[in-house]
């Protein structure tokens, strides 16, 4: 690059812990740890989110969810909507959508109780925290609403696939908010014995999939009185919403 030598010395002095920290986090990165982990935040939407060993790492394609919702939510006449996230983890789909929709407020519920303080936190960060509530409990036990937008991205990895998975995920992220049991399908059908009872009578309730449980999903669904709305693909156009609405009766 013809630089002169000159630039590639310096007289700054790195004290022994320094270079001890800096060193322990790359020996961290090349045993796998993702750098969010290690710098504990992740960007996602348009926000900085903290994250900690409790939370799930937020993936950009969760994001289709916040797309979704924020379209969804034009819909709407009312003059608040209200909006609800079960499996809250770090906070990034609500506090994503509650800083988007300008007339919204939230409940966030997670079964963890520090992720709950992480997701606290991140409301703060954001300057949201007026406009959300958080709540510990296990998806839909031991609280009463009526919301219009509700979302979750469960935990959808089969028990047995989670040993395959890349080792940033299966070594990194909380095996709670990965594992779905046998099928992959235990937390949807959980959600869905209560979630009509949450739901307003136009609501819509939007959900991640592994694309490949999308049948099993609809059919849950269908079996709890709830249609197919729309499906929504991923940054790389594989399906991973799930949009659905109470039964129209005739």
């Amino acid at each position: 690059m013809n630089i002169d030598d000159k630039y590639l010395l310096s007289d700054i002095k790195v004290s022994k812990r320094k270079q001890d920290e800096f060193f322990s986090i790359i020996k961290d990165r090349a045993n796998g740890k993702p750098v969010s982990r290690i710098i504990k935040k992740r960007n996602f939407w348009n926000s900085e989110f903290c994250i900690n060993d409790s939370t799930l790492d937020p993936r950009p394609d969760s994001e289709v969810l916040v797309s979704s919702g924020i379209e969804l939510a034009k819909i709407f006449i009312k003059k608040e909507i209200n909006i609800l996230e079960l499996g809250v983890g770090s906070g990034c789909i609500l506090l994503s959508l509650l800083k988007e929709i300008h007339f919204s407020n939230g409940i966030g519920v997670d079964i963890d109780f520090n992720t709950v303080m992480v997701a606290k936190k991140n409301a703060c960060n954001l300057n949201v925290e007026k406009k959300v509530k958080f709540l510990v409990s296990n998806w839909t036990n031991g609280f009463k609403g009526n919301f219009d937008l509700i979302f979750s991205n469960p935990p959808y990895i089969k028990s047995d696939d989670i040993k395959n998975l890349q080792i940033e995920v299966s070594k990194f992220d909380p095996i709670i908010a990965l594992d779905g049991g046998k099928d992959g399908l235990s937390c949807y059908k959980k959600i869905f014995k209560n979630i009509k009872n949450y739901m307003s009578n136009n609501a819509f309730f939007l959900l991640e999939i592994e694309p490949c449980l999308s049948k099993h999903v609809v059919s849950i669904a269908k079996s709890n009185d709830l249609e197919l709305f729309s499906t929504q693909n991923d940054l790389s156009g594989q399906k991973r919403c799930l949009i659905f609405q109470k039964l129209k009766k005739n």
